[in-house]
């Protein structure tokens, strides 16, 4: 249960998707604008070096009848350091394929920074599913893949960007517009996750700029949300996810974001069946802080 609803946060704040391309203009009483395209387009041999930084959190407390709360906690935190080259690019323009030196690399699961066994040099496939192999084509630890794939998307932007956080007209900065929720409902539903798009409430807010960036913040909250994978006979009685993200963003649309951010979080309530018949009341509580950092080579 736990990887899907995190999958969902992504999916809400548009985590590893495409960026905001921006471009300037003037409105009506002067102020500049920037147009909102939501898409990026390196070319085969763009290269920057990455700083990737996760640190996940999960509490959670199970009442049994009659008996006392137990909780249980733990705690992920991922650091990475690489350098990252285009090798190919999609029919639309968007990176399919990369190559990506490892600098350094440490998960810590609450023992501890490890570093992981890992190849000097990857290869990311982007695809449905997509794919991180060694430099000759064969897999990678499983679970190295699965730590690297948190930070380095190996999909495509789970939606449309543009229908998602995008919008027709240009802003200045203080300008905002709101999320589709039906594209973001659409979009968990794909990973099993209903809910109804009157329960997704999001805006994007253009709230500084300089003479080679935007920031945009987007704040998106989903309540009433249809967890999967419950065992039978549960029932949910809260489930609510929250997130803010955060993109720095050159004006040069070719250019990745210089840094983006991500703090999320997820609360579930649900009464669960025991093997007495009764129900057990469980609370599940989730935080997220992910953020990238970017420097493009000349």
């Amino acid at each position: 249960m736990k990887s899907e609803i995190i999958a969902g946060v992504l999916v809400l704040v548009g985590c590893g998707a495409s960026a905001p391309a921006a471009q300037t203009g003037a409105s009506t009483n002067g102020s500049q604008t920037y147009s909102i395209q939501l898409v990026r387009h390196p070319p085969v041999g763009a290269r920057w070096t990455e700083t990737d930084h996760l640190r996940a959190t999960e509490e959670q407390t199970a009442t049994q009848p009659g008996g006392q709360p137990e909780t249980h906690g733990s705690s992920t935190e991922i650091q990475l350091v690489v350098d990252c080259e285009v090798l190919a690019l999609d029919a639309e323009r968007q990176v399919s394929r990369l190559r990506v030196a490892i600098r350094s690399f440490t998960v810590d699961s609450g023992h501890g920074p490890q570093t992981p066994v890992c190849p000097p040099v990857v290869i990311i496939e982007r695809g449905r599913p997509g794919t991180i192999t060694d430099e000759q084509g064969q897999p990678i630890e499983a679970g190295t893949a699965q730590a690297l794939g948190i930070l380095l998307p190996t999909s495509p932007p789970p939606v449309d960007m543009n229908a998602h956080f995008g919008t027709p007209q240009a802003q200045a900065v203080g300008g905002s517009w709101s999320i589709d929720s039906h594209s973001a409902a659409d979009s968990l539903a794909g990973l099993g996750m209903t809910v109804d798009p009157a329960n997704v409430q999001g805006v994007t807010t253009l709230v500084s700029a300089t003479n080679d960036a935007i920031v945009l913040r987007t704040v998106t909250r989903a309540t009433h949300v249809g967890v999967p994978s419950l065992p039978a006979g549960s029932v949910e009685r809260r489930a609510e996810v929250e997130a803010t993200q955060e993109d720095e963003l050159p004006l040069d649309d070719a250019r990745l974001p210089t840094r983006d951010s991500v703090h999320a979080s997820v609360d579930v309530e649900v009464d669960m069946p025991t093997p007495s018949g009764a129900q057990a009341h469980v609370v599940l509580s989730m935080r997220q802080e992910l953020s990238h950092e970017r420097t493009m080579a000349p």
